[in-house]
């Protein structure tokens, strides 16, 4: 509920119990503690200092709205997001309704946008009766170095507009991950800038698409177009503006 109605420190004290039980119970310490307050209560400020890992929104469910209302929620946290406190959206939908083999489109962009957010990325299906198609997805291991990044820096938004979103993260390499992801329901040209990824506009910039491996290069401004529910994931190499 509303902040104003919220009685954190009460909301605070039952995690500090989890806290104490856990570290009486398990000295070790190998383990992740998950606050799930559905994002009230300004959990963002203070989830930190409870637990690892905090979700931002309610319950997912496999429906393309959903998952924007889930995203939304996490996407404008990346302050909030660092080693040792993380923003959840809630796990992966990937096999089930819009994110099913029949919409490898929206899967993709799930398991795409959920790494580029450093979200837990908590398979939701029966991987025994999955198939390969999203297993792919499932498989990507280098869109998942990107949500393993040790920098553990969130993408943050260089692009807003109603229907597109240019989603840029910082890795440790000083490489960059960029996502074009298209909310909407026609197709989009887009410009990528070297402005967009804090790249120098003078010296060329290579992209590798992380689903097709395909590499490209470019300098000051790249052609690329997104279609519907798509979002396009690149790892990019440029000097540093």
């Amino acid at each position: 509920g509303a902040v104003t109605r919220t009685d954190i420190p009460t909301i605070q004290a039952m995690f500090r119990q989890i806290n104490v039980a856990l570290a009486r119970e398990n000295p070790d310490g190998d383990y992740l503690l998950s606050l799930c307050v559905w994002g009230a209560a300004n959990v963002r400020a203070w989830g930190k200092d409870y637990g690892g890992i905090s979700r931002t929104s309610d319950d997912i469910s496999p429906a393309w709205g959903r998952l924007l209302v889930n995203y939304d929620t996490t996407v404008t946290r990346s302050l909030y997001a660092h080693p040792g406190s993380w923003n959840d959206p809630d796990m992966l939908h990937i096999g089930a309704g819009d994110f099913d083999a029949d919409h490898l489109t929206e899967a993709r962009s799930h398991f795409a946008l959920w790494a580029m957010l450093n979200a837990p990325l908590l398979i939701g299906t029966d991987l025994r009766k999955t198939p390969k198609a999203l297993l792919d997805i499932f498989g990507n291991a280098d869109i998942i170095a990107l949500n393993q990044d040790s920098a553990g820096n969130q993408a943050t938004l260089a692009h807003d507009s109603s229907d597109l979103q240019i989603l840029v993260k910082t890795l440790a390499s000083g490489d960059k991950a960029v996502a074009i992801f298209n909310r909407g329901s026609v197709d989009y040209d887009v410009d990528l800038s070297a402005a967009h990824l804090k790249f120098r506009d003078d010296a060329p910039i290579e992209l590798t698409d992380l689903w097709s491996q395909q590499r490209t290069s470019f300098t000051k401004r790249a052609k690329l177009h997104v279609k519907p529910r798509q979002t396009l994931i690149f790892r990019a190499h440029g000097a540093r503006a």
